[in-house]
């Protein structure tokens, strides 16, 4: 199953392992569609928010300033609690629950869908790291995301790049500054992915 969605979206000759670089209107095409995707998805995750600002009827000249700003501070916060759940939804169906140790030719089906999910990765991973480092909830959240993660585990605000490819022994101690790398991308412009 994995060799036919795995069919390149570019040309072979142009999209090929080692140190030589993909055709830059490929990638640059390539690039552009995923960030189209991104932001789509972004934009979904956007609608409760504005159908809790629509619904409570913001802006509405009537309306104290106070209860303008409870209504904003409600639907931020409902876009925070919605944009990592519909990352997770979308990692789920995308590339699943876990990933394996492997390269990835270039503008390849399988390459667009790790790379979607690792920009999407990149909006939540940060602030869920510094809101939730140093706390219980952390491991748990990344546990979530795919992450192999023992007892007793201690992660201050460590920034996992692609946390179903790290595992973390039983009463181990993430500093804060350390760099769990999983994901390296070649000259070549495909991808390599590694445990770590």
């Amino acid at each position: 199953v994995e060799k036919v969605l795995d069919k390149a979206l570019a040309r072979e000759d142009i999209s090929v392992l080692g140190d030589l670089k993909t055709n830059p209107v490929q990638v640059a095409m390539f690039k552009v569609l995923g960030l189209l995707v991104v932001y789509g998805i972004v934009g979904m995750a956007l609608l409760p928010t504005l159908a809790v600002i629509r619904g409570f009827g913001y802006g509405i000249e009537s309306r104290l300033f106070i209860v303008n700003a409870l209504i904003l501070v409600l639907a931020l916060g409902l876009f925070m609690v919605t944009l990592p759940i519909v990352v997770w939804v979308v990692k789920m169906l995308l590339i699943g629950k876990r990933q394996t140790s492997r390269t990835i030719a270039a503008c390849s089906w399988t390459h667009f869908r790790i790379w979607v999910v690792d920009r999407l990765w990149d909006m939540i991973a940060g602030g869920i790291a510094e809101t939730f480092g140093g706390t219980t909830l952390l491991p748990i959240i990344y546990r979530g995301f795919g992450a192999r993660i023992g007892k007793n585990v201690f992660l201050d605000d460590t920034v996992l790049r692609n946390p179903e490819l790290v595992e973390i022994g039983d009463g181990s101690i993430v500093e804060r500054g350390a760099v769990l790398e999983t994901f390296v991308e070649l000259p070549s412009g495909s991808i390599m992915l590694d445990r770590v």
